[in-house]
């Protein structure tokens, strides 16, 4: 899973991407991490282990996070607009909709933050 080959797939990724590339350390993967407005958005590989009984089962996936610093705890949860996560939202009171028609088909927001809605709706800087 760790090895040379890892490094080389997110030593190149990175470079396409115009992203800082970090050597895979001990246990940790290769990262590519993009500087996007003050925000660190990280790529790398994450292998996810779960056990039931006696069975214990692993998922090696590619996962995608966002670092930023933040004064007070954030409360959020996206989820894709499937058949069966809607009819789950409406039994959620926490529900967000942005100004974004295209992004409330695609996802569902839940927060018990109201200010959550500032964060979804915020716009780009114009170039």
């Amino acid at each position: 899973m760790f090895t040379e080959e890892n490094n080389s797939y997110w030593r190149a990724f990175s470079h396409s991407i115009d992203a800082t590339f970090k050597e895979r350390k001990y246990w940790y993967s290769a990262q590519a991490v993009f500087n996007y407005h003050g925000f660190e958005i990280v790529f790398d590989n994450y292998t996810h282990s779960t056990v039931s009984g006696r069975n214990s089962f692993e998922s090696f996936v590619t996962r995608v996070y966002c670092k930023f610093k933040c004064t007070s705890p954030v409360h959020l949860k996206i989820v894709p607009a499937t058949f069966l996560n809607k009819i789950l939202g409406l039994f959620e009171k926490n529900k967000i909709l942005s100004s974004h028609p295209e992004f409330n088909s695609r996802f569902l927001v839940f927060s018990h933050n109201e200010n959550m809605k500032g964060i979804i709706d915020k716009k780009q800087p114009q170039k």
